[in-house]
């Protein structure tokens, strides 16, 4: 039973229902449902009742009590067994590094229970997302932890950072066979981030600005003016053609007490076919990026730019599923376990329909352009809701509900 409710929620995410209501007008459907017994591997049901999917309602009701944590480790299963069969082959940093970006969502705001008034602060639910990204613009979920509610003395950024600190040991522990490479903005751009990274032996990719190491920026900046460091003019010809100047500067010792020393890359790159909406040429990207990995040449120096620039795969899917994907800010369950177990789970959706989206529908769209993911979603639903994705006739054992 736990396997069909698994597949109903997925299924109804993967298809953008994007509500309760959305789900529930499909239960209806006798071929709807016999897809899920179908997907599910689930071969009985009740005797003389038609087919339908299981309501929302029955959803909530079963999941929760699940456990979250082994929830989260069936999508970290999922994640490998999709690095095991290389499909992000292509996609590491120096051919070794699994590249993660780090940073934090806005899932949905509570509801007011019985009795209760919550302010806007305590009504936001915010998790923080480690995401595998690709050099595609994909961006697959590893692991999730909650951040907690604002407060008078805290903001977002100390609860960031503190949700990262307790989500590193839970990711290392799921990724342990892994090299990873940590990629995050300016807020991770600091000593206690740095120092989890070198802790666990991953890499870090981290966005470099004044406002949040002060001293050592000023040290980079005087290093750079008095010319004590080295560059290149970069041209590049790849699937990205772009040109532009870099610097770099290595073993750049921090104002730790063990002086303990990082690498920073400089860069003002024009992307030659990066056009505005009118079709003019866009304004070079200037950035600077700082790293654990030993900047040997201007092509490292490159790979590690571009890397930096690759966290906005995180902001880019989220903003894909806030609009029309997988209904993030969109409350589904009000009970706070469920809930959980419903973001980790619609999450586990989110990657099978990037999966599907990349693989078999992209070879779709050569014959069909202009088809938006939405369009392919409604005609699957459709599909499946008027004829069933039963290719065979399956046979049902039928039984009487005191047996089951």
């Amino acid at each position: 039973m736990n396997d069909t409710v698994v597949v109903t929620l997925l299924a109804t995410t993967a298809l953008k229902c994007r509500s309760r209501n959305a789900a529930d007008a499909c239960r209806n459907s006798e071929a709807m449902g016999a897809s899920m017994l179908y997907l599910s591997g689930q071969d009985w049901w009740p005797e003389h009742e038609k087919f339908t999917t299981a309501c929302t309602g029955t959803l909530v009701y079963r999941t929760k009590d699940w456990d979250f944590e082994k929830v989260r480790i069936v999508n970290a299963k999922l994640v490998k067994r999709l690095i095991n069969a290389k499909f992000f082959e292509e996609d590491r940093l120096r051919g070794t590094y699994y590249c993660i970006a780090v940073d934090a969502v806005h899932c949905d705001e509570k509801r007011n229970g019985k009795d209760e008034t919550l302010s806007k602060r305590e009504k936001m639910t915010i998790a923080l997302e480690a995401k595998l990204i690709t050099k595609t613009g994909m961006a697959i979920t590893v692991c999730t932890e909650d951040v907690k509610s604002y407060d008078d003395k805290k903001d977002k950024q100390d609860c960031e950072i503190n949700a990262f600190k307790r989500m590193a040991p839970i990711l290392r522990t799921l990724m342990k066979k892994y090299s990873l490479c940590l990629v995050g903005d300016a807020l991770y751009g600091c000593d206690s981030i740095w120092r989890i990274c070198e802790k666990y032996g991953w890499k870090y990719i981290t966005t470099f600005k004044e406002g949040r190491t002060p001293d050592l920026y000023a040290n980079v900046e005087l290093r750079f003016k008095g010319r004590t460091c080295e560059g290149g003019e970069l041209l590049k010809a790849d699937d990205k053609p772009r040109s532009g100047r870099m610097k770099w500067v290595n073993g750049l010792e921090t104002n730790a007490p063990d002086k303990y020393a990082i690498n920073v890359v400089w860069g003002e790159i024009s992307f030659l076919n990066d056009l505005t909406k009118t079709g003019k040429k866009r304004k070079p990207y200037i950035g600077m990026f700082a790293t654990n990995l030993t900047i040997v040449d201007i092509n490292v120096a490159d790979e590690v730019f571009c890397w930096g620039r690759r966290r906005w795969n995180i902001e880019n899917v989220f903003k894909e599923q806030k609009r029309v994907d997988v209904g993030l800010k969109h409350r589904y369950v009000n009970n706070t376990d469920a809930n959980r177990v419903w973001y980790c789970l619609r999450m586990i959706s989110w990657t099978i329909w990037q999966m599907f989206q990349r693989g078999f529908l992209l070879r779709l769209e050569v014959g069909c352009r202009k088809m938006t993911q939405l369009l392919w979603c409604e005609m699957i639903r459709t599909y499946i809701r008027y004829f069933g994705c039963v290719m065979l006739e399956t046979r049902y054992r039928c039984m009487s509900r005191k047996n089951l």
